[in-house]
């Protein structure tokens, strides 16, 4: 096992910590897709295959180089109160990540890393998303050593300044197991929580710009779309039908598989400071929240999970890190209303946010909506009129209609309670949210009035914590200046210590 003082010195990582690099490469890659596109287009224009290989042998080969280049100019130290890490091919770059800034220290176990028995640690920050740390193919006895000493240095260092932090031992446990997911719930997570309408949306823009060549296609392959077509408008029903069934299917199908790649073996457990959740398939997770750290607590029903009488629980900490990155969050997937609660209960005793009563905006706030809304409309079915044809100008009637009952959802289900130490924001469209943050985790509150919205007595109310915000708009004044006064005290009042509570 590693010793203290051989962390202090400069420390390489393993060979294979190449793969690494070049996962992180090929990552990146496929989150910048659509701006690549020019570049893929560009590539299958060039003249003659041979060419077109040796683009992409040399993009292959420069990929690598970089891995290797980057494997060669990364070090990493433990001194006493931070971690260093020294990295850059060209520009020369360290990051003293201090220990008291220190958010997560997480494990992956990367599929391509597992057959050597080999481990990642991740290192998140409380700072911004370009400060966390990864400490690649490590073998396991020491990665959890540097763990070990990670956790145990901050939890000295963070006594003298908060009074509540806990022991780094209780980071260290895993603790009692409070909730595990089965396949069959995974399964049920990946058909309520997939968007197979953003996929048929795109399928009908390809159609769209593709239309003229659809019946060329369907001509080459022996089929003549007149005569066809011409014989039964049911069988055409029937051929539009089953394609937007299959295709839902297909969407639905590969959302269940990314559930349970994502959450495979699911478990997460619980100390009286932290949890603790192991899940994934082929790249397995391992990650470590403080309790404390927790900024926000997510109940989110999609419309379908209403249906079945299920949720998602999410613990939110920092929301710095780029959308999609869950190890800054802990998820719980599809459980019961109950089920919520009681592991809600682990972090903060709250209130069962559906018995709360709510203060709404105001029906002046969709008024507001809907008339900019649909004088832009107007302008735009008087341009078809004017440039095209009068008998267009009814085209976006249809799509008007549309949002003008989702906006009319979307006002009735927005809401802000207080209760105990908390504030509750409610949202949705067709499924609802509810937002429970700590009133003295507050970092921001602000308070807006025009004169339209002075005249009527209402105002505009934003709160906001690390994670996320909660908005409200067109609420009496009186209860939104309650609210900002409750959230204001909650910052200043001290703990049940006597101390100064930490939104962190």
């Amino acid at each position: 096992m590693t010793s203290s003082a051989t962390l202090a010195d400069w420390q390489r990582l393993s060979a294979w910590s190449v793969l690494h690099n070049i996962a992180s490469a090929l990552r990146h890659l496929v989150n910048n897709f659509f701006a690549l596109i020019p570049l893929a287009y560009g590539i299958t224009r060039l003249p003659g295959e041979l060419i077109i290989g040796l683009v992409l042998f040399a993009i292959v080969a420069a990929i690598v180089l970089w891995a290797v280049l980057h494997y060669r100019t990364f070090a990493y130290s433990l001194r006493d109160d931070s971690v260093l890490v020294r990295q850059g091919i060209v520009f020369k770059k360290q990051l003293d990540l201090a220990f008291v800034r220190i958010q997560n220290v997480t494990f992956e176990y990367p599929f391509y890393l597992r057959p050597m028995g080999l481990v990642t640690i991740k290192i998140d920050s409380a700072g911004s998303s370009g400060d966390e740390v990864y400490l690649a193919a490590l073998e396991a006895d020491e990665a959890e050593a540097i763990r070990k000493e990670i956790l145990e240095r901050k939890a000295h260092l963070a006594r003298d300044d908060v009074a509540d932090d806990a022991p780094s031992s209780d980071l260290l446990e895993a603790g009692d197991l409070l909730i595990d997911r089965q396949l069959p719930d995974l399964i049920l997570h990946g058909l309520t929580n997939n968007r197979a309408w953003i996929i048929l949306g795109g399928v009908g823009a390809v159609i769209g710009q593709g239309g003229d060549q659809i019946p060329v296609f369907v001509m080459s392959l022996g089929i003549d779309p007149e005569e066809f077509f011409s014989q039964s408008v049911g069988m055409m029903l029937l051929l539009f039908a089953s394609a937007l069934v299959l295709s839902v299917l297909i969407v639905a199908g590969l959302s269940v598989l990314g559930s349970i790649f994502s959450y495979y073996n699911f478990h997460l457990y619980g100390t009286n400071d932290a949890f603790s959740v192991h899940r994934g398939l082929l790249t397995k997770h391992e990650i470590h929240m403080r309790k404390s750290r927790v900024q926000t607590i997510l109940f989110r029903e999609d419309w379908l999970d209403r249906v079945l009488g299920r949720l998602n629980l999410v613990f939110e900490q920092l929301s710095h890190k780029q959308a999609g990155m869950m190890d800054e969050k802990v998820l719980v997937p599809t459980i019961t209303r109950q089920q919520a609660n009681e592991l809600a209960w682990e972090v903060v005793p709250i209130p069962n946010p559906v018995d709360l009563d709510f203060a709404c905006s105001h029906i002046r706030y969709f008024a507001k909506l809907a008339i900019v809304w649909t004088t832009l409309y107007v302008v735009v079915a008087a341009g078809f009129g004017l440039g095209l044809e009068w008998k267009l100008a009814a085209l976006p009637l249809p799509l008007w209609a549309t949002h003008m009952v989702l906006m009319y959802l979307t006002w009735l289900r927005k809401g802000i309670a207080v209760d105990g130490e908390m504030i509750i924001g409610r949202g949705g469209i067709i499924g609802i949210d509810y937002v429970v943050m700590q009133a003295y985790k507050l970092q921001g509150v602000s308070f807006t009035q025009s004169p339209f919205m002075r005249r009527r007595g209402l105002a505009t109310l934003k709160l906001r914590v690390a994670s996320r915000s909660i908005r409200m708009p067109f609420i009496d004044v009186t209860v939104a200046r309650q609210i900002m006064d409750f959230g204001l005290l909650e910052v200043e009042a001290p703990g049940s210590h006597g101390d100064h509570r930490s939104w962190m």
